[in-house]
């Protein structure tokens, strides 16, 4: 069988003189109660805040400094990877210093096998975009400052030198966009980037603020466009290191540039390394912090809390026309008898 719950009872019709009495006192006592722990909510989030804003400038180089080392490690690794294998087939050749170019265009296709990948995946993210999140991005008045870098980004890899907001409201538009913007984007690949360009997009790469996923925070569109960048940067990154010297060089010279490279490796990794360690240890005192202000109001706020209840349901009870004083003298010996209970368990 089912409960039935029993019905809840609304206000007496007729309260008398002294349960009058006692509901205006007990107001009081709620709003007095629940003026003290609002003002300490807000005392709590404030120091919560004062913490956070004293540790964040602290944190935020250190993590600027992990994320752009490993952008630089990871373009090491690729150059590295090349010379490598460039080495290996001039072995095989006897030294030579000339290479035929099927065979350097294979390794070239195998470096560009993931930023393909990228690529591809960041045409079908803008193509996916929905016209009324498009229409939020473009219609910003006052566009966040993540929003005017990246757009500013993509109209000079566009090849627009006006980067103004209203230009970028002309490409954002719905007809634009979703007609022409991905075939322009897939013809820019056809030529080479202009190399001011290039050192701009690499800078932009290195910040945390503008990976596809800190961008999502701001607008969907905007992480897509944030994605293709990335896959755009990448891109001309493989072209930049398959770019032969001329003149050739000899096995001897690749494997010094291998030393080298490997030696700016290790102390990108180590500075890396330090910044991460430095990172942590202030995440901890952060997170420390945190929890000492928490346990200074939980003693205060917990107790302030309990007893704001139970004047809010006796405030109820006396408006239903309870006599809670009664009562308490019947729940008395309960409690008493749970106490004892619990005492003896201890």
């Amino acid at each position: 069988m089912v409960a039935t719950p029993a019905p809840v009872r609304g206000p007496a019709s007729m309260l008398t003189e002294k349960q009058l009495t006692a509901l205006l006192s007990i107001e009081g006592d709620v709003q007095l109660k629940a003026a003290q722990l609002s003002m300490l909510c807000c005392e709590y989030r404030t120091n919560l805040t004062r913490v956070l804003l004293h540790y964040e400038p602290l944190m935020a180089p250190l993590r600027s400094i992990t994320f752009a080392g490993l952008q630089k490690v990871k373009y090491i690794e690729t150059q590295l990877t090349w010379l490598e294998r460039v080495i290996v087939l001039q072995e095989r050749r006897g030294g030579s210093k000339m290479l035929p170019p099927r065979e350097l265009q294979a390794i070239e296709n195998d470096l560009m096998i993931n930023v393909r990948k990228e690529m591809q995946e960041s045409y079908q993210q803008l193509d996916v975009t929905t016209k009324e999140e498009l229409a939020v991005l473009r219609n910003y008045e006052c566009p966040p400052k993540q929003a005017l870098v990246t757009m500013a980004m993509a109209m000079r890899v566009r090849g627009e030198e006006d980067t103004r907001w209203s230009n970028v409201q002309v490409v954002l538009s719905e007809n634009y966009f979703f007609t022409f913007f991905i075939s322009r984007a897939q013809a820019l690949l056809l030529r080479p980037l202009a190399d001011d360009v290039l050192e701009e997009l690499e800078v932009y790469c290195s910040s945390p603020d503008h990976a596809p996923e800190a961008l999502a925070l701001v607008s969907v569109p905007l992480a897509a466009i944030g994605r293709w960048l990335w896959a755009v940067r990448d891109h001309y990154r493989v072209k930049k290191i398959v770019l032969l010297p001329d003149p050739p060089i000899t096995v001897d010279e690749r494997r010094q540039m291998v030393k080298r490279l490997r030696n700016e490796l290790q102390i990108n990794k180590e500075n890396m390394r330090s910044a991460s360690e430095e990172l942590n240890k202030l995440q901890e005192q952060a997170v420390r912090r945190t929890v000492e202000v928490r346990n200074e109001y939980d003693d205060t706020m917990c107790p302030l809390h309990d007893s704001f209840e139970k004047k809010t349901a006796e405030f109820i009870k006396v408006l239903e026309g309870k006599d809670v004083a009664a009562e308490e003298k019947v729940n008395e010996p309960r409690q008493e008898e749970e106490e004892e209970a619990e005492e003896a368990e201890l």
